[in-house]
C-alpha cells in the first residue's frame, strides 16, 4: 500500500495544533496557508477563486474566520440586490447561493460564539432554499417526521431517466450540512438515482434538534415510511452514504433499514476512543460542542461504530485518505479488513479528509460500484460478497473522465494514484 511516509507522525502531532498555535500560524501567514485539503474543500462551494483567496488573506486569527466570511457573504448579498434591481433574476439567485455557501464556511471554525455559529447555519439554509428555483430547480426542501419533531432534508430526483429511481441518502459529518453534501450529487443524478440529503440532529439546519446523538439511528425512519408509498422511488436500490462521522452514522442506520442495498463510507470515524487523545483540539472542541458533552472519551465511546461494522451484511465501499489529519487513515483500512470479502477499499494516498480534492472522481467511482451492484441484483445475484466482487471489478475497469472543472486542485490528477487495494494490502 502506498503510504505518505510522515502520515503517522503528522497525525500523532495534531493534538499540539491547539487554538494558540493556530492563532500564531494565522498571524504569521494568514489563512492563505491553510492545508491543501481544507482549501480544496472551500473551492468545492463554487465561489470565485479570487474571492476565496482575498477572504483567506484577511484572516489573521481564528476569531477573524467567521467575521471575514460573513463579510464576504454580505458582499454577495449586495450583488444579489443589485442584480435584482437590474432585473437579472438568475444572476441574483446565483449570488444568493454564493452567500449561503459563505455563511456555511463561516460556521466551520466558529468555536466560541455559538449564537454566531447558529445564525450562520440558519442563513445558510434560508439563502440556499431561496436560490434553489434557479440553482437547483429540481430539488425540494422538505420536512420529514422524526419522533415528535420535523427533520429538514433536501430531495432531488433526476431530470431525465426511467422511473422508478434508485435513492442515495447522504449523511453529513459534524461540520458539514445537507447543502454541502448536495455537492456530491451530479454523478448520482446522472446515473438515474434520486438523492436525499439529511442534516443530522445537532448539525446544519437541524442544530436546534440537537445535541447530536450516536444512538439516534431512527432519523431516516419517517422518510423511508413515506418513500415506501412513493411509486417513483425504488427502495430496493437504496444506498446509504456518509463522510467522517456521517460515514459511521450510515453504518449504524443500515441495520435498521432492510431495503439497504449498499453503504458508502468516506474517511469514516469508527473507533474514536482509540485516537481521541491525538486528535486536533479544534476537532475535539467541535465534537464537544455538537454533543454538549465535555468528556471527550465519553463522547468517543458513544460514537464507536465497531458493532455496526460487525453487523453489516450488505456490500460496503470505503474511501480512505493517506493524508487525513482529522481521522486516522488507518480507520478506513481497519473497517475494510473487518468486513472482509463484502468490503472494497479505494485508497487515495495524497488526499485529505473526505477527499475534497477529488470529489468528482470518488463520486464517479462510487456510482460505478453501486450501479453495477444494482444491475447484478436485477440479474438474480443475491450473495453480498459476490455482489461486492462484481462492484469491485467494475471500479478496477472503470476509466475516470472528469465531469466538472476541478482546476482548483493544483492541476493534480488523482487518477494517477488513487488505488483499489487488495485484501492482502488491506491487512498489511
Amino acid at each position: 500500500m502506498i503510504q505518505w511516509p510522515y502520515a503517522t507522525d503528522a497525525w500523532r502531532t495534531m493534538h499540539r495544533f491547539d487554538l494558540r498555535y493556530a492563532n500564531l500560524f494565522l498571524k504569521a501567514f494568514s489563512a492563505k496557508r491553510i492545508p491543501a485539503s481544507v482549501l480544496a474543500r472551500l473551492h468545492t462551494f463554487g465561489l470565485a477563486p479570487e474571492i476565496v483567496e482575498q477572504t483567506l488573506a484577511s484572516i489573521r486569527s481564528l476569531d477573524d474566520w467567521s467575521t471575514e466570511w460573513v463579510e464576504t457573504a454580505q458582499s454577495y448579498l449586495g450583488t444579489s440586490r443589485r442584480e435584482t434591481s437590474a432585473g437579472n433574476h438568475a444572476e441574483a439567485e446565483r449570488a444568493r447561493h454564493a452567500a449561503a455557501m459563505c455563511y456555511h464556511i463561516a460556521q466551520l471554525l466558529e468555536l466560541h460564539d455559538l449564537q454566531t455559529r447558529n445564525n450562520c447555519r440558519a442563513w445558510t439554509s434560508s439563502l440556499y432554499k431561496q436560490s434553489m428555483p434557479v440553482c437547483r430547480p429540481n430539488a425540494r426542501h422538505l420536512m420529514v417526521p422524526w419522533r415528535d419533531r420535523q427533520l429538514p432534508v433536501i430531495f432531488e430526483a433526476p431530470e431525465v431517466g426511467e422511473e422508478p429511481f434508485g435513492l442515495v441518502v447522504l449523511f453529513n459529518g459534524i461540520s458539514q450540512s445537507k447543502e454541502e453534501t448536495m455537492l456530491w450529487t451530479p454523478r448520482f443524478l446522472d446515473a438515474g438515482y434520486a438523492v436525499l440529503a439529511i442534516d443530522s440532529p445537532g448539525t446544519g439546519e437541524a442544530t436546534r434538534l440537537g445535541p447530536i446523538d450516536a444512538t439516534a439511528t431512527d432519523i431516516l425512519d419517517g422518510a423511508i415510511v413515506a418513500l415506501r408509498e412513493e411509486p417513483v422511488i425504488d427502495l430496493t436500490r437504496l444506498v446509504l452514504m456518509g463522510g467522517s462521522f456521517g460515514g459511521s452514522e450510515c453504518l449504524r442506520i443500515a441495520r435498521r433499514i432492510p431495503e439497504t442495498m449498499a453503504v458508502v463510507a468516506i474517511t469514516p470515524a469508527i473507533t474514536p476512543d482509540l485516537w481521541m487523545d491525538y486528535a486536533s483540539p479544534i476537532m475535539a472542541a467541535e465534537l464537544q460542542d455538537v454533543t454538549r458533552d465535555r468528556d471527550g472519551h465519553e463522547i468517543a465511546r458513544k460514537f464507536d461504530a465497531t458493532a455496526a461494522v460487525d453487523q453489516l451484511k450488505v456490500p460496503l465501499l470505503i474511501f480512505g485518505a493517506g493524508r487525513d489529519l482529522i481521522v486516522p487513515p488507518s480507520e478506513s483500512q481497519k473497517v475494510a479488513a473487518r468486513v472482509g470479502e463484502r468490503a472494497t477499499l479505494v485508497w487515495y494516498p495524497d488526499a485529505g479528509h473526505c477527499l475534497s480534492e477529488a470529489t468528482d472522481q470518488w463520486t464517479a467511482e462510487a456510482t460505478e460500484w453501486f450501479t453495477t451492484i444494482a444491475s447484478a441484483r436485477a440479474e438474480g445475484v443475491t450473495d453480498n460478497a459476490e455482489l461486492n466482487a462484481i462492484g469491485r471489478d467494475a471500479i478496477e475497469s472503470y476509466v475516470y473522465r472528469p465531469l466538472l472543472d476541478e482546476s482548483f486542485a493544483d492541476d493534480e490528477d488523482f487518477g494517477e494514484y488513487a488505488r483499489l487495494l487488495s485484501a492482502d494490502e488491506i491487512g498489511d
